[in-house]
């Protein structure tokens, strides 16, 4: 029987912006409200996003507001 390989890859980009966790912790350092809207767009750009990951055969696997990058 045949030695059966496989590969991890790790693939990684330097991302510039502000991240959401940095986000929530500004507002809540800042005893700002956090608006329904805002928090409806980013969770459905986060889902749109992990949906085309998956279909790519790609699954994250480190999902959290420190990966995820706002940008303008």
């Amino acid at each position: 029987m045949g030695l059966v390989s496989f590969y991890l890859r790790i693939q990684m980009e330097l991302c510039s912006g502000q991240s959401l966790k940095d986000f929530l912790d500004n507002r809540l350092d800042n005893k700002e409200e956090i608006d329904t809207k805002i928090n409806q767009r980013f969770f459905t750009q986060i889902v749109e996003g992990i949906k085309h990951v998956h279909k790519q055969g790609i699954i994250h696997r480190d999902l959290k507001p420190a990966n995820v990058f706002i940008t303008g």
